[in-house]
């Protein structure tokens, strides 16, 4: 296929004189070129289908399969009407000729059902909802433009005229099934998927055209609708050729995680188009019904991607503020909580005590043990003392084994006595974790504005408590007074 340029070349040379030709010459020769001309690019798209359906596998190669299939008897059947206008033969309102194109959707839509099953579904309704306003405004439109006038111009009753009407019918299914393919792909399609779209949405609004053409006389609505023919043909070939080219990126649903605006720009557009179209036909509630329903949808879409935005703005900040290995907050948070409590303390003549500690003899099970034990015992510790906290308490993480509590409205007393239950926690947790190691917390205690007047003096005094909890054996709770000689400024100690 990658060598046949030249042949493309030729075909498209052919299809387009022949469209020339159609849009020049009188009918019936000029009716019959423009069916040559569209079965010229059906076939090519054919036998560019049936190519790729031989290079791939398993459930791509039938649909690639269909698509040949309902090409070629498109084709043929494009093929041997315009021979019959040229020859002179009548056609009546119903032939055989309308088994051949009405058996084209019958392959196609099998083919765009079976791309529809290999889409990753997108998260979320917003995918089913902008589907059902697309539909709907499709529907309202097609009633308007081909499916009413051609139910006041039938007999009724007859076969002529129920053929007449599954041709509308058919291709509003089509574009339906088209709808549900875009729009259940999350990101960003591939190029050649984009191109079957395409193509097959072309395939509909030809017989759209075709079908305006006929009930209203306009001879540019037929030429359109050749070559819209034509085209869809022709965007089949290059589906394919990009589909062989790219083997390797030929699927890649979510590849893309943001899909292009104007997919979800759409269904706006479509309601408002809707909306209109009611407004001009007088307000009837044929058509006001169903622009009321797309509404009412659409409403509901607008409604779940405000609370999908919410939801991830939430899980935006968490991630901003949270330690991701162990839950707890991190330095950041800290350095705001603690200026906000301080604040607090400041206004309302209230006491606020910090609490920082670390664990004895981590670096030892991080040495022995791996660090896969030790995030798992920071991670149990952290539990265990988020349990052991008070209403209010804030518990950050600020570096690898090192953390602080923030405790507000509490005294020097009661922040010791908090502290006694972390280092029992703590303890306990460890010898879930690692029974045996010897792992323990050294905490250090302050508070403000007894021993402190800003945040930044009380992590240094709670910090000076701690280097006097390590200096005197670990695992205790050591407070923060004038008796405490440690070098303040120096930062959590090291966790040894």
């Amino acid at each position: 296929m990658r060598g046949g340029r030249w042949v493309i070349g030729l075909g498209l040379a052919v299809t387009l004189a022949l469209l020339v030709a159609g849009a020049v010459l009188d009918p019936p020769a000029g009716e019959a070129l423009s069916q040559w001309a569209q079965g010229v690019a059906e076939a090519a798209g054919a036998i560019a289908c049936a190519m790729a359906a031989g290079y791939v596998r398993g459930r791509a190669r039938l649909t690639w399969g269909l698509a040949a299939s309902g090409l070629t008897l498109w084709a043929a059947t494009d093929l041997a009407y315009g021979a019959a206008l040229l020859a002179g033969a009548e056609v009546g309102d119903i032939s055989p000729f309308d088994v051949g194109w009405l058996g084209f959707y019958v392959p196609m839509l099998g083919a765009v059902l079976l791309l529809y099953g290999r889409l990753r579904p997108e998260r979320g309704w917003q995918g089913l909802l902008d589907g059902a306003v697309t539909v709907l405004a499709l529907g309202l439109l097609a009633w308007v433009a081909v499916i009413r006038p051609a139910a006041a111009e039938s007999s009724g009753g007859d076969l002529a005229s129920f053929v007449a009407l599954l041709y509308p019918a058919l291709d509003l299914t089509g574009a339906a099934a088209l709808a549900w393919v875009v729009y259940r792909h999350r990101g960003r399609a591939p190029r050649w998927l984009r191109l079957v779209a395409t193509a097959f949405g072309l395939q509909v609004a030809g017989g759209v055209a075709y079908l305006v053409a006929q009930q209203r006389g306009l001879d540019g609505a037929l030429v359109a609708s050749a070559a819209t023919y034509a085209a869809g043909g022709w965007l089949w070939v290059m589906a394919a050729r990009e589909r062989l080219a790219r083997p390797e990126r030929a699927w890649a649903p979510g590849r893309h995680n943001a899909p292009p605006v104007w997919s979800r720009a759409v269904p706006f557009g479509l309601v408002w188009l809707m909306a209109g179209v009611a407004a001009w036909g007088g307000g009837e509630p044929e058509l006001v019904v169903p622009t009321l329903l797309a509404a009412a949808i659409l409403t509901g879409r607008v409604l779940e991607t405000l609370a999908i935005n919410q939801g991830l703005l939430r899980e935006r900040e968490r991630l901003l503020v949270v330690d991701p290995l162990t839950g707890a907050f991190n330095r950041r948070f800290y350095a705001e909580e603690v200026d906000r409590a301080f604040a607090r303390t400041a206004r309302g003549h209230e006491q606020l005590a910090l609490i920082a500690f670390d664990l004895d003899r981590f670096k030892a099970v991080n040495d022995t043990l791996g660090h896969g034990v030790g995030d798992q015992l920071l991670t149990a510790v952290c539990e265990a003392v988020s349990a052991r906290l008070r209403l209010g308490d804030v518990l950050c993480r600020i570096g690898g084994d090192e953390f602080v509590v923030v405790a507000p409205e509490a005294d020097l007393a009661g922040a010791v006595e908090l502290a006694e239950r972390l280092r029992e926690a703590v303890r306990a947790a460890a010898d879930r974790v690692v029974p045996g190691a010897g792992v323990t917390a050294s905490l250090g205690v302050a508070v403000a504005p007894s021993q402190a007047q800003g945040p930044r003096d009380l992590l240094d005094r709670a910090d000076a408590a701690l280097y006097a909890a390590k200096a005197a054996g670990r695992d205790r709770v050591v407070p923060y007074d004038a008796a405490v000689r440690g070098p303040l400024g120096a930062g959590v100690a090291s966790g040894a």
